[in-house]
């Protein structure tokens, strides 16, 4: 991994960015389920539902990242994913150089800050954790969870407001099913 996120990474976000759609699968409750499980109840009574689903890689990391001619492999598992998704996988696997996690925080924030794109960070979280869990990143456990913390706590402040203004996280995004 470099010392910084290369500028051509961005084309390549940019990239996957631009093939969104607009379908949510019936895989959404799963989704939900998983997320909530993943945070051991610390939610609390937060939605971390997502609303918005795109076209993502799903395995976007800098190994996946290939210069100089911008090519972005190993598509066997791309698909529809929370919006951010891609963001947040890639966000995860920089965790462990404070200054990348930063710079894709600085680049990418608008997906990672949205109200999908914190559920699809505790999703990301919950899947590199479940590999820290098999013996793989060895190191990033704490990093992960102190993330998956902060997220966390995003999410409740963001329930409370809503909930505040006389409404739910949900309801604050528009109505939507339970997918």
């Amino acid at each position: 991994m470099a010392g910084s996120a290369p500028g051509w990474t961005l084309v390549i976000l940019a990239s996957v960015s631009d093939l969104v759609v607009g379908w949510r699968p019936v895989s959404g409750a799963r989704l939900s389920r998983r997320v909530g499980a993943g945070s051991a109840g610390r939610l609390g009574s937060s939605d971390p539902r997502v609303s918005r689903w795109t076209a993502a890689h799903t395995d976007l990391h800098w190994a996946n990242l290939l210069a100089p001619g911008y090519v972005l492999v190993d598509w066997e598992g791309w698909g529809l994913a929370p919006a951010g998704y891609d963001a947040a996988y890639l966000f995860g696997h920089s965790l462990l150089v404070p200054e990348v996690a930063e710079r894709v925080r600085e680049v990418l924030g608008g997906q990672l800050q949205t109200p999908d794109g914190l559920p699809a960070q505790l999703y990301t979280t919950t899947r590199l954790l479940q590999r820290v869990d098999q013996g793989d990143y060895p190191g990033m456990a704490i990093p992960l969870h102190r993330n998956a913390d902060q997220v966390i706590e995003q999410l409740a402040v963001r329930f409370r407001l809503a909930a505040s203004a006389g409404g739910t996280a949900a309801g604050r995004r528009g109505t939507r099913g339970s997918g």
